[in-house]
């Protein structure tokens, strides 16, 4: 199961585009694919690690969605430096999910281990997947199914309206009105969940 999401998430992350760094360019097109393949496979386990109770490959398609309209899989914002293009939302945000800090916010991180979701290494790239999860599932308990029982919430899996809804909190920091960008980011789900399969 693992090794199919992967694989479903590193094809489609591959053929989406990538950044234009202009004349220099950071990494090799190898050194791309295999941070890249790196990624997914994060995102995979970290699906699949039981920070949510959204089905695996919904939280898979949910992280690679947010990871790549958020930073495009950008090698700078990944490794924590200041991007030549873009600004990681004036220096505020931390790894591939854009990640703010907000004190008193459960599902975000301190001042003090933000700094840490930023970095090319697997235990760097874990953190920030899982910091990310953390947030969409806070966001999803907060803005939608909310009268469903408990036993049957999260039995049947996202709707692409469900998935708007998450990904507009998400870039809010509360339950809002969708935007077109929402919109966009649901598609991109839609798209990835459905090359898995059910």
């Amino acid at each position: 199961m693992l090794e199919t999401i992967a694989n479903v998430l590193f094809a489609f992350a591959m053929a989406f585009p990538s950044p234009v760094y202009g004349p220099s360019h950071p990494e090799t097109e190898d050194d791309r694919r295999e941070r890249v393949g790196m990624i997914v496979e994060v995102d995979a386990e970290v699906a699949n690690a039981g920070v949510s109770q959204f089905a695996a490959t919904d939280a898979a398609a949910l992280l690679l969605a947010i990871q790549l309209h958020e930073s495009a899989l950008d090698y700078y914002v990944h490794a924590g430096l200041e991007s030549p293009i873009g600004h990681q939302d004036h220096g505020k945000a931390r790894c591939l999910g854009q990640i703010h800090t907000w004190p008193g916010n459960p599902h975000l991180p301190t001042k003090a281990d933000h700094a840490a979701l930023a970095g090319l290494d697997r235990e760097a790239t874990t953190r920030c997947a899982t910091v990310m999860l953390k947030y969409l599932w806070g966001h999803a308990q907060r803005c939608i199914r909310k009268g469903r029982p408990a036993a049957r919430r999260w039995a049947e899996p996202l709707a692409d309206y469900e998935v708007a809804l998450i990904v507009a909190a998400y870039g809010s920091g509360y339950c809002s009105p969708i935007k077109a960008s929402s919109k966009v980011r649901a598609r991109t789900f839609r798209r990835i969940r459905r090359q898995m399969g059910k």
